[in-house]
């Protein structure tokens, strides 16, 4: 009965873990962008 507790906290974990890092990703990759275009914006004015 434990290990089957164990197994499904294991699985819930691994559900939030993987839609939480989707959302992650999203998010990153927005702000990834951003701090992209601001880089090569201060480049482009320096140079």
């Amino acid at each position: 009965m434990k290990a089957l507790k164990k197994e499904i906290k294991i699985g819930f974990f691994m559900l939030l873990f993987i839609h939480g890092f989707r959302r992650f990703k999203r998010c990153f990759g927005q702000f990834a962008q951003g701090l992209l275009t601001m880089v090569l914006r201060k480049c482009k004015i320096s140079s």
